[in-house]
């Protein structure tokens, strides 16, 4: 467990994996955004199947309905994995910023994956009609190119 010296606090790898339990998200890996081992490495896994989206609508929830203010760090830790040093205590680094896009738009690959149960061109067709705004080259590279680059990570 990652402490800080100085003030006895824990850092974002502990707000990120609390005693050994990760999240993983079928997004992540759809969009080719994870680290080897990194997600399947916990020693348990009970919320591996949860969307951070949904996770931190829960964590808000449990704030809420249980007082449990303790988890209000956690909320609003910005998601990073820890690729960079912090520069004056603060993330350098965020999923966000390195993925190009933000994890609710991240929850729509994961919703689709595993909940409607899209295959790839299934995906991109619902992709091109959820992402109106979008044109549908840019669909195809925010999809397809990021998948293919990083699919051995997957596998």
């Amino acid at each position: 467990m990652m402490v800080s010296k100085e003030d006895g606090r824990c850092g974002p790898s502990v707000q990120r994996r609390i005693g050994g339990l990760q999240q993983d998200n079928a997004g992540l890996v759809l969009r080719g955004y994870l680290t080897k081992y990194d997600c399947s490495s916990a020693d348990i896994n009970p919320i591996g199947g949860i969307s951070k989206t949904d996770l931190r609508r829960f964590i808000s929830y449990a704030i809420d309905t249980f007082q449990l203010s303790a988890l209000t760090s956690i909320l609003s830790a910005p998601p990073t994995a820890e690729l960079e040093p912090l520069t004056d205590g603060h993330v350098s680094q965020t999923d966000e910023q390195d993925m190009g896009m933000t994890y609710d738009e991240l929850s729509v690959y994961g919703k689709l994956r595993k909940v409607v149960k899209t295959g790839p061109y299934s995906m991109f067709c619902k992709l091109l009609l959820i992402w109106r705004t979008i044109s549908p080259r840019r669909v195809s590279t925010e999809f397809f190119v990021h998948f293919n680059r990083f699919k051995h990570k997957a596998t």
